[in-house]
């Protein structure tokens, strides 16, 4: 048996202790029973002061049964058929029938221990009358303890992971083994498989190329996994190729996520081209490989081709300009992509050509929800541009606009923009250069035009109390605008009592902004809370729940149109 299983067996098996312990403990009081009806009340008191001193011995009794399921359990492991269970139980029963008898002989012991002789015959002669009620008790707890096995019976997708490396000779990657441990009795219908290799919750062995090809080989014509997670391992351009063959025979995969690993643009060439063909895809991530120019035209001649890809992360991929002129133009004819990442891309213009073509796709494009494009070094005359593609827009929601290099002038182009009342729901404006002017023009259109934007980030944006009063008074006249983060700003005294009045009249709650107000010698000050849009976008918690809406704000926004663009 494997080490894996050997040590699932010992976490399960403990939680049985309880409800053995319940059985054990009736079947003592029993016996206590019987002395209690033989004696007179004046030996009551000895048994029950004698009874505690015996609990150690009983204790070691109830371990040296429950090592004896144990011992049923490891025999069998990684066994596949649950009959094997059953056929080496009995075996058993024995072992730990000898030990539930040594445990009640020590409660008889107690019991005569505190006995006159004179009632000792009385005693024995009312626990043979008890023996049938004795032996019901023992036939529950035995029935507990092999109910106990089955939870711990290693999965068929395991089983298979096990058997594939035997048969390719490759050694168990035991990171891998634990996430596979699925059972399939209680899989979900949208199931997704987590092997990232940035899980702090857990010792993790990073996954290699030599993994994912006995991967592929497992979940190959697998019909009940809907998403893998590979992000933060050590993929190359041959664990790209491994993935491409996957990609071209899996029947359910929907979802595949494989940030930050070393793909390049050979790599990028393997996956482009299996999803030529690929029509169950839903969602790739590909953020941090560095797949550069080359990767992501192969995957702009992809999007020509496939009609299922619905959302595609290419940030942080090294990309250049011409890339970026491809993907825009694509998507011009593409009606499937729903949402696109190009975040820092290599840029060597300062002619903006980029956001130019940007802004020709949006004014065509209608089915684009969700566009990101921060680190662009984008100028207020490239925001200007941008606007006026969104102008005759009507279904993007989600606009990232972060890091780049917009002022008051540039974010006055999308306060006008905002004033049309347009589809934008979520919009990113954090480490820009706005100040109080550009704030005070979004609180202008926001107190008295728009009432769809539901989440504004202005984050680190250089802004004082002359420009966060005007927003938080936008806010409270305006009943749709539910998350605003602030951090990072300038927050003297009157920016802070006017976002803590917020926050006590219940306009914000505590979950939808990054402040949080505190009181220092009758002065209000506020205090930074970890929410955001997507704070959990690149890394996982060590505690807590990965992907918290409180954290990650945009995530039920998005479910939210999503679902309602399906409608």
């Amino acid at each position: 048996m494997s080490s894996t299983s050997n040590h699932e067996i010992v976490d399960v098996c403990p939680t049985q202790i309880q409800p053995i312990s319940h059985y054990m403990t009736e079947m003592v009081q029993v016996d206590q029973e019987s002395a209690l009806k033989a004696k007179s009340s004046t030996s009551n008191q000895s048994i029950v002061d004698v009874c505690p001193t015996q609990n150690q011995q009983i204790s070691r009794s109830m371990t040296e049964m429950v090592q004896a399921v144990q011992e049923s359990a490891l025999k069998t492991m990684p066994s596949i058929s649950n009959h094997s269970i059953v056929d080496v139980c009995p075996t058993q029963n024995e072992q730990i029938s000898h030990s539930m008898t040594e445990t009640v002989q020590v409660a008889r012991e107690t019991a005569l221990k505190a006995m006159p002789s004179r009632v000792k015959m009385d005693y024995l002669g009312i626990c043979a009358a008890q023996n049938q009620k004795k032996h019901l008790l023992r036939a529950k707890m035995l029935q507990l303890a092999q109910e106990s096995i089955p939870k711990v019976m290693t999965s068929p997708l395991k089983l298979r992971y096990l058997d594939v490396c035997a048969e390719l000779n490759q050694p168990v990657n035991p990171f891998i083994a634990e996430m596979l441990q699925v059972d399939l009795e209680y899989v979900p219908s949208s199931s997704i498989i987590k092997i990232a290799g940035n899980n702090r919750l857990m010792p993790v062995k990073r996954v290699t190329d030599n993994d994912t090809m006995v991967l592929a080989k497992v979940l190959a014509n697998n019909t009940f996994v809907k998403g893998l997670d590979l992000r933060f391992n050590t993929l190359t351009d041959t664990g790209a190729e491994h993935i491409g063959k996957l990609l071209q025979v899996t029947p359910a995969l929907s979802h595949l996520n494989l940030m930050g690993n070393d793909i390049g643009a050979e790599g990028a060439e393997f996956i482009a081209r299996a999803l030529h063909r690929n029509e169950t895809l839903k969602s790739l991530k590909m953020t941090g490989n560095k797949i550069e120019n080359t990767g992501a035209m192969h995957f702009a001649a992809m999007l020509q081709i496939n009609s299922s890809l619905e959302e595609l992360d290419l940030g942080d991929c090294d990309l250049h300009t011409q890339s970026l002129i491809a993907l825009a133009t694509v998507l011009i004819q593409n009606r499937t992509i729903k949402s696109l990442n190009v975040n820092r891309p290599i840029l060597y213009s300062l002619q903006e050509e980029v956001t130019i073509h940007f802004s020709g796709m949006l004014e065509v494009n209608y089915c684009l929800q969700e566009l990101h494009l921060s680190k662009h070094e984008m100028s207020d005359v490239a925001v200007e541009r941008l606007c006026e593609g969104l102008e005759r827009n009507f279904t993007l929601r989600f606009l990232d606009l972060s890091c780049n290099r917009i002022t008051c002038d540039g974010v006055k182009c999308l306060a006008t923009l905002l004033k049309q009342n347009t589809a934008l729901e979520i919009l990113d404006l954090s480490s820009n250069r706005m100040e109080d002017d550009g704030a005070m023009h979004l609180g202008d259109a926001l107190s008295m035009y728009n009432n769809n934007l539901k989440a504004l980030a202005v984050v680190s944006n250089n802004i004082t109390g002359k420009g966060l009063v005007p927003l938080s008074n936008a806010i409270k006249t305006n009943s749709t605008l539910s998350y605003v983060y602030i951090w990072g700003n300038k927050l003297d005294e009157a920016s802070c009592v006017a976002f803590a009045d917020l926050l006590n009249t219940g306009r914000l709650t505590p979950e939808c902004t990054d402040v949080e107000p505190y009181v220092v010698d009758g002065r209000v000050y506020l205090a930074e809370l970890f929410h955001g849009l997507r704070k959990h976008y690149y890394w996982t918690p060590s505690y807590g729940v990965v992907d918290h809406p409180i954290s990650n704000s945009s995530l039920p926004i998005r479910a939210d149109y999503q679902s309602f663009s399906q409608d």
